[in-house]
């Protein structure tokens, strides 16, 4: 069973369907007045996180301050972290700061940004399957093209995520002198719930990533010791390099040369371009770079900073023309050619709860919902608990959901509604 990152608290929950008529999948129901996710559809886009008032959406990341548990703690930034905070603060110090404030030490993803795009430069160069090649760098399009478009399952680049190769970086780094212990713990400081590691999903008993910390429940600490720090810690450190990049839509892509690749952000966009690589029309383009997120991570759900204003901070630091460390391109051919960049295992098809094994059961289920669709109004008022009246009668075939639901063929499911929501009938109801 797969772990779930996202969770609804009923106490929360008002059930007035803000996150029900968001929800990309239709993987809401709203029961009993409260929403409910259904785990085996959910992408984890964080989209209904986002819109509800009430806050009963939350994710299943680490809470900052139960970290002491761990002996030493590794911070692992996403890019996106360093656009969150005021233009006085360089990505160089926040990195120091982090170091200050529960961690014993950071590791600047940036740099490990770089490598992947290389690698991704090179995969490109050596393939020759179908096309398009997909980035797999998005938890939540991997997750999306696992439940509706299985079909492009093998299109996805078969690289692993910065996060985790900046942290296999490290340990291959740890040398008998060190002072970091051979098991330190990885925390990734995360834009988005969908990248909370999971031990249950390839990671097995020693994941690369020991746990996440969302960037909005880091953001206070880390800004009042910003706001707060001796001069005597803003320590130099070595410039970063355009793998800051990877914070925004066609950051993966840095590295490409001469590759024809495009890039589209924002879960309904990614739809649209998947719809297209299913029925063939980008069979030309070497190259799709996807994210769920409006203009990359740096709109994830767990940020802080207004998009706008954290994409121009972003151009900013980029304007600065940071210049890392050369390539060590000995090295970086030397662990491509051990495998080190590619993921030991491939996404695989997720098939939804009740899903037909057989032509029969098929044709069955197909009469149901059309059975049942034709009880319905189509007018998609929501009242029934899904988001529409097509996946009400979807739901009665799969035997989860009764025709009884829809408020027009039962008046009585009407009333237990005005009930729970403490509506006032009619004047002659009274």
């Amino acid at each position: 069973m797969r772990s779930p990152t996202l969770r609804i608290l009923p106490e929360r929950c008002d059930g007035k369907m803000h996150c029900l008529r968001i929800c990309p999948t239709q993987a809401i129901r709203i029961r009993g007045g409260k929403a409910v996710i259904l785990e085996d559809r959910c992408v984890e886009c964080g989209r209904c996180l986002q819109v509800c008032p009430h806050q009963a959406v939350v994710p299943q990341t680490e809470v900052f301050a139960d970290l002491e548990r761990l002996a030493y703690r590794v911070a692992v930034p996403a890019p996106s972290l360093f656009a969150q905070f005021p233009r006085e603060y360089s990505p160089e110090e926040i990195l120091q700061a982090l170091s200050r404030i529960g961690f014993h030490e950071a590791v600047d993803t940036t740099q490990a940004c770089e490598w992947v795009s290389w690698a991704l430069r090179e995969f490109l160069r050596e393939y020759r399957g179908p096309k398009p090649l997909i980035s797999s760098f998005c938890p939540v399009v991997v997750r999306l093209i696992q439940i509706r478009y299985p079909s492009l399952i093998d299109q996805l680049i078969p690289l692993k995520g910065p996060e985790e190769v900046a942290v296999e970086a490290l340990r291959s780094k740890q040398g008998a002198d060190s002072k970091r212990p051979r098991d330190f713990s990885a925390i990734y400081l995360t834009p988005c719930p969908a990248r909370v590691p999971r031990p249950d999903e390839g990671g097995g008993e020693n994941p690369v990533l020991a746990g996440a910390v969302s960037i909005r429940d880091l953001y206070n600490p880390l800004l009042t010791f910003l706001n707060h720090q001796p001069d005597a810690y803003r320590w130099p450190m070595p410039a970063m390099g355009r793998g800051l990049q990877w914070a925004r839509r066609g950051g993966t892509g840095t590295a490409l040369q001469g590759e024809l690749w495009i890039n589209a952000s924002g879960i309904n966009e990614v739809i649209l371009v998947l719809e297209d690589i299913e029925s063939g029309k980008l069979r030309d383009t070497d190259y799709v770079e996807l994210w769920s997120c409006r203009g990359g991570c740096i709109s994830g759900p767990l940020v802080v900073e207004n998009f706008y204003l954290a994409y121009h901070k972003l151009m900013l630091l980029e304007q600065r023309k940071m210049q890392a460390p050369p390539l060590n391109m000995e090295q970086l051919r030397k662990w491509y050619q051990q495998g080190r960049f590619t993921v030991e295992h491939r996404p695989r098809a997720v098939a939804p709860p009740g899903t037909e094994t057989d032509l029969a059961e098929a044709i069955a289920r197909r009469r149901a919902r059309e059975q049942a669709q034709s009880l319905f109004p189509m007018i998609n008022c929501g009242l029934c608990g899904a988001p529409d009246c097509q996946t009400l009668a979807d739901d009665v075939a799969r035997g989860q959901a009764a025709v009884e639901y829809c408020v027009f063929h039962d008046r009585g499911h009407l009333q237990e509604l005005k009930d729970i929501y403490r509506l006032p009938g009619r004047p002659e109801e009274r």
